[in-house]
């Protein structure tokens, strides 16, 4: 007998049914992750305020009270360091060739990604752009004391005009030397002076105070921080007014061309002619010149004094301080001729070093003085890195119009290519890559004598960025396979090949990046004279190199240790090798696996190049060091720490990305499975 299933058929319409309420969108996800509870909400709302105090804070410093020009004024130094500047452009085409490479790679091995030429493209928009608006934006004022507590004559100050150019110079009477300096650029000796009269004012008017607390008789016409005289024998104060004159002459240097003995030409300086100027005495209105100057070339500006009592601000509106770029100073010198004198007296050049910005800037100021000459400085260079970038995708796309190219890929598989097939262009692209290096290093240390093309250049001259990117690249490219073969030898069957390289593993990360780069610069000329003729760069590579392939080797051995056993059997049963099934098989996958630590080493090691500080190579970090060690530059940490911090905070999320995109395309996107 057999059983048989009833069935039952609903022929009934179903109840209909809303759908359900899903939250989609940015509303939705900060509902789920930042509002769901009272809890998070608390903590999102006291993040939000701590976030926001924060960065106005940071952008009220950055804008109004940061001096960014020990920046502009040294970007070749924070980019090649001591690097000869007649060489500079080595690095540069180094840095060309490099961005060649990336866009030929990109174009063979990655896919379109229209949102990085848009942003390049706006980029270099931005950076020319800024420029143009500064201009459109006037300089602030120039102040120039004259007068104080002091008999001392004042310095001519040297000022490259261009023809045509106007200035409005102005005498404003100080009424007040307790008053604080006004906003705007003051010169180094001015600051200096005003802080002597603000210091006697303020000792004046602690004696007005006392005077009075001790009820001695004071004239009612006494104005606060005036420079009034006490004798201690009598019981009143005397008032001493002003009585300083101040002129101001301008002058034009004359130059003429002369020839040497070697038949090169130089400007030499033969006369100068007085041009203008105008005065104000003690008790007259502010006094105001306008003023065109010429004919382009230097000019000095002369100001000078008559009495003792009270002093003249000269305030100067439209004035442009001079680069004080040592590139900069070296191309005017030759179009302008040196810096002149007037009758042996000393002049100083309105550099922006000799009359920095004292004050609160405004966004204006923020914009003129120090964005629109970084954007300029940046400007050329970013444009050539885009092109040169742009030209190896274009390279790349015309290499791979005619070959195959599938690696599994849509956006890159040529519709002609069937079967994953390797493309000419790429084995090119890997031949250039493996060439680059040798390239570079030759281009960048030099191959000649003095007098040819590419003279050498000591590695001891390599700083700044320059460096650290050197330590870095020879300490990741050369790391990685010391590292794989001390991992490997690690698990080797043969007890003398697995405990050498248990030593030099655990030796090695048992002491200091710091002990390393000490014993390689010091102990080594000790242990054999013979290599004190090795370069401290040369040293510190080494160094960071073994340290650095200490760490990849236990990183790579817990990669090793994670493939399955089974995948050596099946290698074994098919007939392979101990090498080809440890190069194919085992190897591969270990790598995919470790992607992420294996980046993070390399992090690590690109960070830790500033320890090179210490056995005195000037990377980036000393580099900003030596920068705020000049006298004009004193006190200006912030400025360079938070500049060097953003440089390795970009190139360390580069890597980091770069981290990412393998992990999910390519070989690494086995790791997804």
């Amino acid at each position: 007998m057999t059983q048989r299933d009833t069935f039952y058929v609903e022929t009934s319409e179903p109840e209909s049914r809303k759908a359900p309420i899903v939250e989609a969108g940015a509303l939705g996800w900060m509902r789920e992750n930042l509002f769901s509870t009272w809890w998070n909400t608390l903590l999102t709302v006291v993040s939000i305020t701590v976030i926001v105090f924060a960065l106005v804070g940071f952008f009220n410093w950055t804008v109004q009270q940061a001096n960014w020009a020990v920046i502009t004024n040294n970007l070749h130094l924070f980019a090649i360091g001591t690097y000869p500047q007649a060489e500079a452009w080595r690095p540069v085409v180094a840095t060309l060739a490099l961005m060649f490479l990336l866009g030929l790679t990109w174009r063979l091995w990655g896919r379109a990604a229209r949102l990085v030429g848009v942003l390049t493209v706006l980029g270099v928009v931005l950076l020319y752009g800024l420029p143009l608006v500064a201009a459109s934006q006037p300089y602030p004022n120039t102040y120039t004391l004259i007068g104080g507590p002091t008999t001392d004559s004042i310095q001519g100050l040297a000022y490259l005009a261009e023809e045509g150019e106007q200035i409005t110079f102005r005498l404003d009477p100080v009424l007040d030397f307790g008053a604080p300096i006004p906003d705007g650029f003051t010169d180094r000796t001015s600051l200096t002076i005003a802080g002597l009269a603000r210091q006697e004012a303020q000792a004046q008017q602690r004696a007005v105070d006392a005077a009075v607390a001790d009820g001695q008789p004071l004239p009612a016409d006494i104005p606060p921080g005036a420079f009034v005289s006490f004798d201690e024998e009598i019981d009143d104060f005397v008032v001493q007014p002003p009585d300083v004159t101040a002129t101001v002459t301008i002058f034009q240097a004359v130059y003429e061309t002369t020839t040497g003995g070697d038949g090169q030409t130089t400007l030499t300086q033969t006369d100068v002619v007085e041009l203008e100027s105008f005065s104000a005495g003690p008790g007259a209105e502010p006094a105001t010149l306008d003023f065109t100057f010429p004919e382009a070339g230097w000019t000095i500006i002369l100001p000078e004094r008559e009495g003792e009592i009270g002093g003249f601000w000269l305030e100067t509106e439209a004035f442009q301080p001079l680069s004080a770029s040592s590139i900069v100073a070296e191309a005017r010198q030759a179009e302008f001729g040196p810096p002149p004198d007037l009758e042996g007296r000393h002049v100083q050049v309105l550099t922006t070093a000799y009359i920095p910005f004292r004050g609160v800037s405004t966004l204006q100021d923020f914009i003129k003085l120090h964005v629109g000459p970084l954007a300029a400085g940046l400007a050329n260079l970013t444009l050539a890195l885009a092109i040169a970038m742009a030209a190896g995708y274009g390279l790349g796309a015309l290499m791979s119009r005619n070959g195959p190219v599938n690696d599994g890929d849509p956006a890159t598989t040529h519709p002609n290519a069937d079967q994953p097939v390797e493309s000419p262009a790429r084995r090119i692209a890997m031949i250039l890559w493996a060439l680059s290096p040798v390239f570079i290093f030759a281009l960048l240390l030099g191959f000649t004598g003095p007098d040819g093309p590419v003279p050498v250049v000591e590695m001891e001259r390599w700083g700044g960025l320059l460096l650290t990117m050197a330590l870095s690249v020879v300490g990741i490219v050369a790391a990685f396979p010391i590292g794989v073969l001390l991992a490997l030898g690690r698990r080797s069957t043969l007890p003398v090949v697995r405990i050498f390289c248990v030593i030099s593993i655990e030796f090695v990360r048992g002491v200091p990046l710091v002990t390393i780069l000490f014993a390689a610069s010091l102990l080594v000329p000790l242990a054999d004279p013979s290599l004190s003729s090795v370069d401290n760069v040369v040293r510190a590579m080494i160094g960071m190199t073994f340290f650095s392939g200490a760490y990849l080797a236990e990183i790579v051995r817990g990669g090793l240790q994670a493939v399955p056993h089974g995948q050596t059997e099946a290698a074994k049963a098919v007939g392979m090798s101990g090498w080809q099934i440890t190069l194919f098989i085992v190897l591969p996958q270990a790598l995919r696996a470790v992607i992420p630590a294996i980046m993070g080493q390399f992090v690590s090691l690109f960070k830790d190049t500033t320890l090179v500080l210490i056995i005195g190579l000037l990377d980036l970090l000393g580099i900003s060091r030596s920068v705020i060690n000049q006298a004009e530059y004193i006190g200006l940490q912030r400025e360079t720490l938070v500049f060097i911090s953003v440089i390795y905070f970009v190139l360390s999320y580069l890597m980091s990305w770069t981290s990412r995109r393998v992990e999910q395309t390519g070989s690494g996107a086995f790791r997804r499975a």
